[in-house]
């Protein structure tokens, strides 16, 4: 080859590589989307050896929650001693990005054990549940219409349960 022929087969070997990595770069790109990035919130109960809660103890798993929209989830709770317990609950949640702007509302049976922002909802009031009885404990997560600061943040929350046996039975 000569020099004059090869620096034209470099220079289209130059323009060829440069078109396919460009090719290769528009081909690749996250495309934009209209959709806002919601939040993501999961809550799970962490019971005790007095209480079965079943083989998944996530209560509520809430992804791309965004303003005016809420999820619900619940899990079955039974007692497994011998008498009555007293069951408290007590909500830990790793973070604090969401405390304003997730909502919550936490019930057992029809008794409402909580509901607020959940940065208030750390205490929460306790359910009586008798000898081998179960109760449903449903979590309800919302955030309000017209909020803002939450797109991109996650939470998730621990619902520590803790029993006193109230009345043992023989």
């Amino acid at each position: 080859m000569t020099s004059s022929s090869q620096r034209t087969a470099r220079a289209a070997g130059l323009v060829t590589g440069l078109a396919l990595a460009a090719l290769l770069v528009f081909a690749m790109r996250v495309p934009a989307s209209d959709q806002p990035l919601g939040a993501g919130v999961r809550m799970e109960v962490l019971p005790p050896g007095e209480l079965d809660a079943g083989a998944d103890p996530v209560l509520l798993v809430a992804n791309e929650l965004v303003a005016g929209e809420e999820r619900r989830g619940s899990v079955a709770l039974t007692n497994i001693t011998v008498g009555a317990v007293r069951v408290r609950v007590r909500a830990r949640a790793r973070g604090h990005d969401l405390d304003d702007a997730v909502h919550l509302e936490l019930r057992a049976g029809t008794r409402r054990l909580a509901s607020g922002p959940l940065g208030g909802v750390r205490s929460v009031r306790d359910f009586r549940l008798e000898r081998g009885d179960t109760k449903i404990l449903r979590a309800r997560a919302w955030i309000p219409r017209g909020a803002d600061g939450y797109e991109g943040r996650r939470a998730r929350v621990s619902l520590a349960l803790r029993t006193e046996l109230t009345g043992a039975r023989p």
